[in-house]
């Protein structure tokens, strides 16, 4: 079980870190996202989920997410 933590966090790292560095570009499309990070895309969508709850990204029009932060 610790290693599918790990993932997680991993995930959430580089989703975070996919989603900042699209700034200058207005955000980022969730299918880019699934395929940058070659995980699942129910864990990635998990963790995007997560963070639109807790109010760290946001999404200015379906399917593309902006960092908020």
């Amino acid at each position: 079980e610790p290693i599918k933590k790990e993932n997680s966090f991993m995930i959430r790292d580089k989703v975070i870190e996919l989603i900042k560095n699209s700034e200058s570009e207005g955000g980022i499309d969730l299918e880019k996202i699934g395929a940058y990070t070659n995980s699942s895309s129910e864990l990635v969508g998990q963790e995007i989920q997560k963070l639109l709850e807790e109010g760290i990204i946001f999404e200015p029009r379906p399917g593309r997410v902006r960092w908020l932060g």
